[in-house]
């Protein structure tokens, strides 16, 4: 499971040097600059009937960076392998302003998860531009890869990240995602709830403790999250010792007042209730 989400990981950032080398049998280098004639031919070795050079024709293509040419990369989402069409989501993910939304959010709907995760990580991308409406419908992928990677996405949306589902998806089925929703939820800053956050810290999973451990950290400063712990920890005192007294000056109340040999019991209820309270106080103020 574990390296699945590994696939998460926008490897188009670096020269891929099996592409160069499957571009070279067939006549094209795997270069960046293709100036001219090049870049005609790498645009046309995207109709190669061969899907593996078809899938190096975009990656090379992809080296161009916000120089890559929008049309023929939209074209290649539409490819019958699925290879092609997860390295066109990703190119289109690099092209910045000229990245088009309309076909990566069509792409979130594709057969093959590692499209729809690519989709999702381009869309993510795209900071104030991020669709927030097809991210969250995203979130009810079957593949935990795409839940994952649309949960980054909607955590780079700044002041229009949905806040509920990404709490809601802290208690996703799958490790990554509620990572990615820690992760998520800790960007936010204070547009945070602290609530499911302090929930989150007993995660049966350990990166999931990390990440929530970090958000917390976001979220409150350190200074800060003791205070809301402290205040938490306050509340459970007043409502522990309330509860104890409560039931204790009933039984005192329900003793009779003439019963001289029960006033013992009496003052050692009252003493009992005094040590409680002193006792929950210190535990507050010393954690």
């Amino acid at each position: 499971m574990r390296d699945k989400s590994e696939g998460q990981r926008d490897q188009g950032e670096a020269s891929d040097p099996l592409a160069s080398a499957i571009l070279g049998r067939v006549g094209l280098r795997g270069s960046g600059a293709f100036p001219g004639a090049q870049g005609q031919e790498a645009e046309a070795a995207l109709s190669n009937p061969a899907w593996a050079v078809r899938t190096a024709a975009v990656q090379a293509l992809t080296e161009r960076g916000e120089r890559a040419p929008v049309g023929p990369l939209v074209a290649a989402l539409g490819d019958e392998a699925w290879p092609v069409r997860e390295a066109a989501a990703r190119a289109l993910g690099r092209l910045g302003q000229r990245t088009p939304v309309g076909p990566l959010v069509t792409a979130l709907g594709d057969s093959a998860w590692p499209v729809r995760t690519a989709a999702a990580l381009a869309l993510g991308k795209l900071r104030q531009r991020t669709p927030v409406g097809p991210l969250v419908a995203a979130l009810g992928d079957a593949d935990e890869s795409v839940r994952a990677a649309a949960v980054w996405a909607l955590g780079t949306a700044g002041r229009r990240a949905p806040v509920g589902p990404l709490v809601a998806a802290l208690g996703d089925g799958a490790w990554a995602v509620r990572e990615a929703a820690a992760l998520a939820l800790g960007a936010l800053g204070k547009q945070a709830p602290a609530g499911p956050l302090l929930a989150a810290q007993v995660d049966q999973d350990s990166q999931v403790r990390e990440a929530v451990g970090w958000a917390l950290g976001g979220r409150f400063g350190r200074q800060g999250m003791a205070d809301e712990v402290s205040v938490s920890r306050a509340r459970l005192a007043l409502a522990l010792s309330s509860l104890v007294t409560l039931g204790l000056v009933t039984i005192i109340l329900a003793t009779s007042a003439y019963d001289v040999s029960l006033v013992v019991v009496k003052l050692v209820a009252l003493g009992l209730v005094c040590l409680t309270i002193c006792l929950l106080n210190w535990l507050v103020r010393f954690r």
